[in-house]
């Protein structure tokens, strides 16, 4: 097929881009004609360059005239936008429609109360900014969606909320994992001996990863149940806070902290950890955390993190709601439950190779072809 990708921040960094680029790329090993655009800002000095063709447009309507040369010059049966609640995601969207291309949509978990009330990129609350977006949907995202061939979403929990906003012709699908650098092997944990391991890896941002509901849960434990929370990460707003509150309830013996890991170092924190902490407000769905399951590591995650209910019917660990009484009450399952584990790190380990890149992209094809929604 010749598949086209818009994304108006496909070339720069962060999670989005990344499964942009990430799909893109697994279509195109598999033969398809794969060209993705994006819209960079013009002050970007050098765009990376990837295995599949990619062009740059203006944003906004100065960049309509590049994209109607590109279809005018290529024909694409079909179109991929990844992303809602843009300005250039609406016009492109016409822009499809105008040139009889159908398309896709993957919303990106844009209608999660949370995220509806934050600005993109600064994650600040902004008075009024959730009745803004809910009237952009109301009058220019409902129709991208009622004219897509389908709406990808990530979850249940997500279709769910997508069609209070009038999405229908969902396609469920968890975006793709990669495999680990080396495979980990799971039966050779068959149980816990010592403490049972809880890491938090990624961005200290208090609210949003929930790390208040964690110190809570925490501070309700019992100083003698075994158990090591190792918190990893780089600083972000109430950090500070955090740390002290989770240094004052949960014992030394007990804690470890240090800064953001990569490579070898967060490798290594995955291969002694027995559960990955993800209660989330919100999320699209968090590399780390699939990095996690692709890794045997079993997760304590939100239905907001979109990744809740997955952990819940495929048994890949605990789905918890935004309260620390629900959170104690995984962490009290995982510590007196040990014989759990080593099935739910066979399960999240066969998860993620159910789900890889390659899977979805296969499985988009047909919902590109009408086989499948």
């Amino acid at each position: 097929m010749n598949i086209l990708h818009l994304h108006k921040g496909l070339f720069g960094p962060g999670g989005g881009p990344y499964n942009s680029r990430s799909l893109a790329l697994a279509q195109h090993r598999q033969g398809h004609h794969v060209l993705a655009i994006g819209a960079p800002r013009r002050d970007k000095p050098q765009l990376p360059r990837f295995d599949f063709d990619s062009a740059a447009i203006d944003r906004g309507i100065n960049g309509i005239g590049d994209l109607r040369r590109i279809v005018a010059e290529r024909p694409f049966d079909v179109a991929h936008i990844h992303g809602l609640l843009r300005v250039e995601h609406s016009l492109w969207a016409r822009e499809m429609n105008r040139a009889g291309i159908p398309y896709v949509v993957t919303p990106r978990n844009i209608f999660n109360p949370y995220t509806m009330q934050k600005r993109a990129g600064s994650k600040r609350d902004i008075p009024g900014w959730r009745l803004a977006k809910m009237a952009y949907l109301r009058l220019f995202d409902s129709s991208v969606m009622s004219n897509a061939t389908a709406v990808h979403v990530l979850s249940p929990y997500e279709a769910n909320l997508a069609a209070q906003y009038g999405a229908r012709r969902l396609f469920i699908h968890p975006y793709g994992i990669d495999p680990p650098p080396q495979p980990r092997e799971t039966e050779s944990r068959t149980s816990i001996e010592g403490p049972v391991r809880f890491l938090f890896l990624g961005r200290l941002d208090v609210f949003q990863k929930g790390l208040d509901l964690i110190a809570d849960a925490f501070s309700r434990m019992d100083a003698e149940e075994n158990f090591i929370v190792k918190v990893a990460g780089p600083p972000a707003k109430g950090s500070a806070e955090f740390l002290r509150d989770i240094t004052a309830v949960v014992p030394p013996n007990a804690l470890e902290m240090c800064g953001r890991l990569d490579g070898e170092p967060k490798e290594a924190a995955f291969a002694e950890a027995h559960y990955l902490l993800h209660p989330s407000r919100w999320e699209v769905m968090a590399r780390t955390a699939r990095e996690a399951l692709a890794r045997g590591v079993p997760i304590i995650a939100s239905e907001e993190s979109n990744l809740g209910h997955w952990a819940r019917t495929e048994h890949l660990g605990f789905d918890v709601d935004l309260s620390s009484g629900s959170l104690e009450a995984a962490l009290r399952r995982a510590i007196s439950g040990r014989g759990e584990h080593a099935m739910m790190a066979q399960n999240a380990q066969a998860f993620a190779k159910d789900h890889s890149w390659d899977h979805l992209a296969t499985a988009l094809v047909e919902v590109y072809e009408g086989k499948s929604t």
